[in-house]
């Protein structure tokens, strides 16, 4: 069974937010500040349900301990609001229904998400490491199929999805770069939790994959857990206009709907 606990979904489509809304919960609320031991992974910091039962990734004895370590832990997904199809560790079946069930009752749930060129261009740098196929001209990699959709539906549909739940509280991942005092409020309020206002209000990143090694071995609570990626690209740089022209295809009208644009007029655009 599952613990005796108030958990927080964090959910996304990857390279989103993620780990800086996991980040910004522990280091703000008190109640989701989770400890790990020295030498442990840093995603012992949350719970990665898409690894839920995992093959040597997380089995549930491990999640539980991970759980049992403070009031309101956060639980991390790229999964559908179902908890059933993640992007990389997908398990066999989905999630069991016990979790879900539980997840159902007691979460708190937060969607993160951001403008879905810079999220498609950062993505296809962090695949680059571990899949040929991504090594490839961004226009292609945008209309890859990935569910028997091209990556750019997909992040559409994953968006649409998640904002349309009635109990999810959506947290624009620009809006909590540009003005996380708004932010922190919303989420304070959405937990029912007072906000712990430490300076900088938002945790630092790591600098390089030797401080997050260093962290992951001497450390109980570093402020980030965040990916590495290595690289960023500039979707206005990378993007031809045929690339412009498919995305607004294949999303629609979103970036407009989550105000990224004022009207479609972006897709022929020269900046």
């Amino acid at each position: 069974m599952p613990p005796d606990v108030r958990p927080v979904v964090v959910a996304s489509h990857p390279r989103s937010g993620t780990h800086l809304l996991i980040d910004t919960l522990r280091r703000q609320f008190e109640a989701c500040r989770s400890w790990k031991w020295p030498g442990e992974r840093l995603d012992r910091l949350y719970c990665n349900i898409d690894e839920l039962p995992g093959e040597g990734l997380l089995d549930a004895n491990t999640a539980r301990r991970i759980l049992r370590r403070t009031e309101r832990p956060v639980v991390k997904t790229h999964g559908g609001p179902g908890y059933q199809t993640a992007f990389l560790d997908s398990h066999a079946g989905g999630l069991g229904s016990q979790w879900v069930q539980w997840l159902n009752d007691h979460s708190v749930r937060f969607y993160v998400y951001r403008d879905g060129r810079d999220v498609l261009c950062s993505y296809q740098l962090f695949r680059q490491s571990f899949d040929p196929s991504a090594r490839v001209p961004v226009g292609e990699f945008l209309r890859q199929s990935d569910r028997g959709v091209s990556r750019v539906r997909r992040w559409a549909r994953h968006v649409r999805t998640w904002i349309d739940q009635p109990d999810v509280h959506a947290v624009r991942f620009e809006d909590l770069l540009e003005a996380p005092e708004k932010v922190l409020r919303r989420l304070g309020n959405a937990l029912g939790e007072s906000l712990r206002e430490r300076t900088p209000l938002l945790p630092r990143p790591f600098r390089s994959i030797w401080e997050s090694r260093w962290a992951r071995l001497f450390q109980m609570r570093p402020q980030s857990t965040a990916i590495i990626n290595g690289g960023s690209k500039n979707w206005k740089e990378c993007f031809a206009h045929e690339d412009r022209a498919f995305f607004r295809e294949e999303a629609g009208d979103l970036l407009v709907e989550l105000g990224y644009e004022e009207s479609e007029t972006w897709v022929s655009s020269h900046r």
